[in-house]
């Protein structure tokens, strides 16, 4: 994205972040912020409007977040129930789904004239302070095959809440899980391993050592490295609309946690390791497209400067001191565009740790920088009653709960040759020693802002389902589903069979729904047609050519290439009957192909070339579909 584009997005903030500060009674979903704004300007700790348990919640479908016909990857969020938020929040709000479908997990990448949203809704950066645990791992045995993540679990201070879902405790693996209690609020937190640890060389301290779990992903390794202490999350805030709609940081852009912590009585002192990341873009996983740039000032510029802010200990008497550091960031030659970072105390809040970079553009090289600190503060007055942090997770104990698989998706090809790229452009060490902490000079150093999210080449934001008293009315060109979720089905056609005559035909009768909701995973995946089907054929048995059949149709949008044609699917029929003269039970199956588009009144027409074997006997149909939404 140019710059122009940037400042385009940005200005019309202003206005945006004016209307959500002016609203006084906000709808359910709304992101509203807990504890202010953090150094940067973002939310800090958001929380739903909603005083609803976020473990009871599904914004998905109360909110009826929908997909807006166009070109997959570029579609619009389509909203049946808008009141879900304020304008100013819609105005933000992006949708990111993947342009070629991803066959493995969920196939996330359906066809445009299927409502279900296929990637995630997104709302914009936001900033989360409280525990950081270790979930899993993505291994790359079979690359192509994964998503390439490092998982984490992202629970809030105490006495906040946190924008979950109802779906967010399928999110936590199996090992995680059996040290959880049941009901545990949490958001997902992603990273790509491509993008950040799988850049660092083996032998470069904490971060390389988290890097070979990529090759050899294990609970109990990530659990040690990590730990179970204070954290910082900054990213993007969304929802994962293919896997049912858990709420999730995915991009993270900057991420803290204290990994480790002594105290000493005796000097009044306590000493923190701070794992550390900072970048400037960042990607959404298999079920998204593009990558997302993460820009944080109001007004054009050439540098970036973010703001990561570690929290004090109670008591600090004095500004703290860095005992020693290392930093990994892009290698030469561009390591003088990322200098190391800065350090400011701001008492009575924090240490911020600054670091700057050029202003993302799409064709710039990433600024991705890791790092590990030791921190000593002083003036603590005695040791705090708290367990090793590797083990303060074990305590909460609860039942070990079984947990929905996620699903291992395959790269597009495009995704291939830019990650390539990364791996060539490995991250240089540097060593922090003697870096000097400042006092703070002002206060948060940016205006409140809610920034929108968009990938380097912008996406439209959000439209919704037009209403007339109380009944929608809409185009149904935009959306189907605007109408309705069910629709009445009617089909006729012939089949290309020897010999061909007058009573070569068929009809059929029935209903469509948008999904099948079991399996739960596949839901937006098989879309289910039940028919009736009258079928006269001379290749069903000679003299006796009727035949009466009940058929379950299962649509599935938009394979492959196809996505690139409106509204395509393919479809499996299976279906159970009777031949009319004689009363013998016939069986049949069918595959086939179909493309389906909108004509006035709220109708859609398919043609369908179809494929079968009916009572031991291949058949090629030719049909036409019509169908009516209707409730």
């Amino acid at each position: 994205m140019s710059r122009w584009a940037f400042g385009v997005c940005l200005v019309a903030i202003a206005g945006t972040a004016g209307n959500l500060r002016g609203q006084s009674v906000k709808p359910p979903y709304d992101l509203i912020p807990q504890s202010g704004r953090d150094p940067n300007g973002l939310m800090l700790n958001p929380r739903w409007a909603t005083d609803a348990d976020p473990l009871s919640v599904d914004p998905v479908e109360e909110c009826g977040l929908l997909a807006k016909s166009g070109p997959p990857g570029h579609r619009k969020v389509l909203l049946k129930n808008p009141d879900c938020f304020s304008p100013g929040q819609r105005t933000l709000m992006r949708l990111n789904e993947p342009r070629s479908l991803r066959v493995f997990g969920d196939g996330c990448g359906q066809g445009e004239s299927d409502g279900s949203v296929q990637g995630h809704v997104n709302w914009f950066p936001v900033t989360i302070t409280g525990t950081l645990r270790y979930n899993e791992t993505s291994t790359t045995n079979a690359q192509r095959f994964f998503d390439f993540d490092h998982a984490f679990d992202l629970a809030p201070d105490s006495g906040l809440r946190i924008p979950a879902t109802k779906f967010n405790p399928n999110t936590t693996g199996d090992s995680l899980a059996a040290h959880l209690p049941d009901h545990h609020q949490s958001v997902h937190v992603e990273l790509d391993l491509r993008e950040t640890s799988s850049r660092v060389d083996a032998s470069m301290g904490w971060w390389g050592a988290f890097g070979r779990l990529a090759r050899k992903d294990s609970w109990d390794v990530g659990n040690r490295l990590v730990g179970s202490g204070r954290a910082v999350v900054t990213g993007v805030f969304g929802l994962d609309a293919v896997h049912e709609g858990h709420a999730e940081i995915h991009p993270v852009f900057g991420m803290a946690f204290e990994r480790v912590s002594t105290h000493d009585a005796n000097d009044h002192t306590r000493d923190e390791e701070w794992v550390f990341l900072a970048r400037d873009r960042g990607n959404e996983g298999n079920c998204a497209s593009g990558i997302v740039p993460f820009v944080l000032t109001g007004t054009p510029q050439l540098r970036d400067t973010f703001r990561l802010r570690l929290p004090e200990p109670d008591s600090v008497s004095s500004r703290p001191e860095i005992l020693e550091g290392t930093w990994v960031a892009a290698s030469e030659p561009e390591s003088a565009a990322y200098p190391n970072p800065r350090f400011i105390w701001s008492p009575g809040h924090g240490l911020d740790v600054l670091v700057s970079w050029p202003r993302a553009e799409q064709a710039s090289p990433d600024a991705t920088m890791l790092g590990v600190l030791k921190i000593r503060w002083r003036g603590i007055p005695s040791r705090p009653a708290v367990l090793p942090l590797s083990l303060a997770h074990r305590v909460a104990g609860g039942p070990r709960r079984k947990k929905t698989r996620q699903p291992t998706l395959a790269g597009a090809p495009e995704d291939t040759v830019y990650y390539d790229a990364l791996a060539r452009r490995r991250l240089a060490l540097r060593e922090l020693r003697g870096a000097v902490v400042d006092s703070a000079t002002e206060g948060n150093p940016h205006p409140p802002t809610d920034l929108p999210v968009e990938k380097f080449d912008v996406e439209p934001n959000v439209d919704v389902c037009h209403r007339s008293g109380s009944l929608p009315v809409v185009n149904i060109q935009r959306n189907a589903r605007c109408i309705g979720e069910w629709s009445l089905v009617g089909e006729t056609g012939a089949a290309f069979a020897r010999p061909i005559g007058g009573r070569n035909f068929l009809w059929a009768v029935g209903i469509r729904a948008r999904s099948l909701d079991f399996p739960k995973a596949l839901g937006d995946l098989f879309h289910p047609t039940f028919l009736i089907e009258y079928r006269r054929n001379p290749t069903l048995a000679p003299g006796a050519t009727a035949a009466t059949s009940i058929l379950a149709k299962l649509e599935i949008p938009a394979i492959g290439n196809v996505a690139y044609l409106p509204g395509a699917y393919l479809f499996l029929q299976p279906g159970l009957g009777k031949m009319n003269h004689t009363g013998e039970t016939i069986a049949s199956f069918a595959a086939g192909f179909g493309v389906r588009a909108p004509i006035p009144g709220r109708t859609l027409i398919s043609p369908e070339l179809q494929l079968g074997w009916v009572r031991n006997q291949f058949t090629v149909d030719l049909r036409f579909v019509l169908e009516r939404v209707t409730w």
